[in-house]
């Protein structure tokens, strides 16, 4: 894998005192708690369309409880939607801040929300892990924390995990296009 630092001229410029900011509140914030960040998909790409694009982010932190790990992913919710106002990333209008199809497993697609958080033994378990393990290992920049990216590599996706990205592939842009209509999505305010 090539030199992390060779890798940060990718970022989009537009983005990074966006993230220096929300790497400081997140860290400031849960000091000890967050094991590494990674950001992945355009603006790592170096791809980033301000008010068009969004950031993608994985957040891996110490632990499994579920409680700090719903408190990490509010937090870093109401940070992005913060940020983007004083930065004019216009991120309330990228992000969508809601669940996909509240039928059965696939409201369970948490493909849209502005982070992913868990704790660092549970990379495998997760199928959006499994899913973007491949574009997170290939494009992904630790932005802080652990360099965990070899992790991602490692990863192998299951039979059903092919079935549910084929689903994805063919939903979420169906989702997005009506976002604007109404249709298919209930939109909740990030807390």
């Amino acid at each position: 894998m090539e030199d992390q630092r060779c890798r940060y001229s990718c970022i989009s410029e537009e983005v990074i005192p966006f993230l220096c900011d929300l790497m400081e509140s997140l860290n400031s914030r849960f000091r000890g708690e967050i094991v590494s960040v990674i950001l992945f998909g355009s603006a790592a790409r170096g791809e980033f369309i301000k008010g068009k694009s969004d950031v993608d982010i994985i957040v891996i932190c110490s632990t499994r409880d579920s409680n700090m790990k719903n408190k990490i992913k509010k937090f870093v919710g109401r940070e992005i939607l913060r940020l983007s106002k004083i930065y004019d990333m216009n991120f309330e209008n990228t992000f969508h801040f809601h669940k996909v199809f509240p039928i059965g497993f696939i409201s369970r697609f948490v493909l849209c929300q502005p982070c992913i958080v868990l704790g660092k033994q549970e990379l495998d378990k997760d199928f959006r892990v499994r899913i973007l393990s491949k574009t997170v290992a290939r494009e992904g920049i630790v932005i802080s924390g652990e360099n965990i990216i070899p992790e991602f590599e490692k990863i192998e996706l299951r039979y059903y995990d092919r079935v549910l990205k084929l689903i994805a592939s063919i939903f979420v842009p169906l989702v997005k296009k009506f976002n604007t209509l109404g249709i298919f999505i209930r939109k909740t305010e990030a807390e």
